[in-house]
């Protein structure tokens, strides 16, 4: 499994540049957001010997194109309009628990838009949310009836970092269930000052 954001980002788009069309939609809340997941890409490819001649980037667009394919990656906001029609090979929802009701058409949209390709990918990124009715819950649902068992889906692969319900949060030993980024790109210590402002202040 990839490590993190960034190896997933270019395991995934160097297999959409390869198939073809329309390769890549990143999907996020805000402009700004899709704005960050763009220049994670492009900042990727220009650092790759591989794939940095075979494409041309094109930042005011946030639009990255395969010279030879067309294909393309690109970064959309879900509050902007004009997603529905494309044909992608592989859809990365990137904070999905910031997605609310007003977004489930277009989720539904894209989600079912690939079903014409090939090897279509859908890869959600998400931290936890509180809104049990949102569509982020519903997949955190889903996956863990499969992570049970209760369903078989060989076509999803739910990983989901938490501390189980039942344990007692406040005992660090626990919380690398719950931060996998711990130990390469932060350090327990950067949370102490969270936790002591959850302990002070619960209503938080």
């Amino acid at each position: 499994m990839p490590n993190n954001k960034a190896d997933v980002w270019y395991d995934a788009n160097a297999i959409a540049l390869a198939e073809g069309l329309i390769g890549t939609l990143t999907l996020t809340k805000s402009t700004k957001s899709a704005s960050i997941c763009f220049d994670a890409v492009a900042s990727m490819i220009r650092h790759s010997e591989d794939l940095s001649p075979l494409v041309t980037i094109t930042e005011s667009r946030k639009l990255i194109r395969h010279n030879e394919t067309g294909s393309i990656i690109r970064a959309l906001s879900s509050d902007g309009a004009g997603k529905h029609g494309y044909n992608p090979s592989l859809v990365v929802f990137d904070e999905l628990h910031a997605w609310g009701t007003a977004e489930q058409e277009l989720y539904d949209a894209l989600t079912t838009g690939s079903k014409s390709r090939r090897n279509p990918l859908w890869v959600t990124i998400t931290t936890a949310g509180s809104n049990q009715e949102s569509i982020c819950y519903r997949e955190y649902e889903y996956a863990r009836r499969v992570l049970r068992g209760d369903v078989k889906d060989e076509t999803y692969f739910p990983l989901i970092y938490e501390v189980p319900s039942d344990a007692d949060w406040t005992d660090k030993s626990l919380w690398p269930q719950a931060l996998p980024s711990l130990g390469y790109l932060h350090e327990l210590s950067d949370y102490e000052e969270e936790f002591r402002q959850a302990l002070a202040r619960p209503e938080r």
